[in-house]
């Protein structure tokens, strides 16, 4: 039976289900729930709507991840005041953000009561890649978060870039290198795929890595069993790859390896 027609059967199957228990929102869900339960004959032949089907049970289950970032960016010069860096932050932000720690090397501050955030200075006896000399490196490291699927987007568009683009113009800097981990608690959709290929589940290891297209940025992302991570070089390519992964996509033009 072609992909087609088992499409039409899941639509009409959906139907009736729907006729018989009405428009209520719960009972919609649980449709839902129940047409991804019935299906795997049309999943087998389509990868896309493999992913697809998977993306929709997370928004609906809106199932919860762990966020972690680290940045680096590379300062000119050695005069960066850190105390007035961390204060200008917290400042800019919304009503319940506050210094936690202030030192000349390392600043910890809460934003709106959701995350943390720890700015830090390496000590000059630690080696910092990718310096000149006589410059400096600031390191931004922001706690583990959790994040349900259907904020996920809001969290990287309204809070997380935004903190990183105002670091950016705050510092003036010439590099820059941001590394996002994604910890996933439902099942790996990625992960899941590759079984449902391979028809194999006694996989011990699993990598995927995918790398964005020229016109996309410079963001890569490698899949594990348990998490995602984003790596790039601009906070463009980090915004584009870490949509592409949170939306469980290899864009058109990736690269897989």
């Amino acid at each position: 039976m072609r992909l087609g027609a088992l499409l039409t059967l899941g639509v009409v199957g959906v139907a009736l289900i729907l006729l018989f228990l009405g428009p209520d929102v719960r009972s919609l869900i649980d449709t839902l729930l129940l047409a991804l339960a019935l299906a795997p004959p049309i999943i087998r032949q389509s990868p896309r709507a493999f992913l697809a089907l998977a993306r929709l049970k997370y928004w609906l289950l809106n199932t919860s991840s762990t966020w972690e970032l680290e940045a680096r960016f590379a300062v000119v010069g050695s005069g960066m005041d850190l105390r007035s860096l961390s204060r200008s932050l917290v400042a800019n932000q919304a009503k319940g953000s506050r210094t936690l720690l202030e030192a000349d090397d390392r600043c910890i501050f809460q934003l709106t009561r959701r995350f943390t955030v720890e700015l830090t200075r390496p000590r000059w006896e630690e080696v910092v890649p990718d310096c000149a000399a006589g410059d400096e490196e600031l390191i931004v490291s922001i706690s583990p978060t959790t994040v349900g699927y259907r904020d996920s987007r809001h969290f990287l568009e309204g809070e997380l870039l935004p903190l990183l683009e105002l670091l950016r113009k705050n510092l003036q800097t010439p590099k820059e290198l941001f590394s996002l981990t994604i910890l996933l608690a439902g099942d790996n959709p990625f992960f899941g795929l590759y079984v449902q290929l391979v028809g194999c589940k006694a996989v011990e290891e699993f990598r995927l890595q995918f790398v964005l297209p020229a016109p996309h940025g410079d963001g890569r992302v490698t899949v594990d069993k348990e998490q995602m991570t984003v790596v790039s070089s601009t906070i463009e390519g980090l915004r584009k790859a870490a949509s592409s992964a949170l939306a469980f996509r290899v864009p058109a033009g990736g690269i897989c390896r």
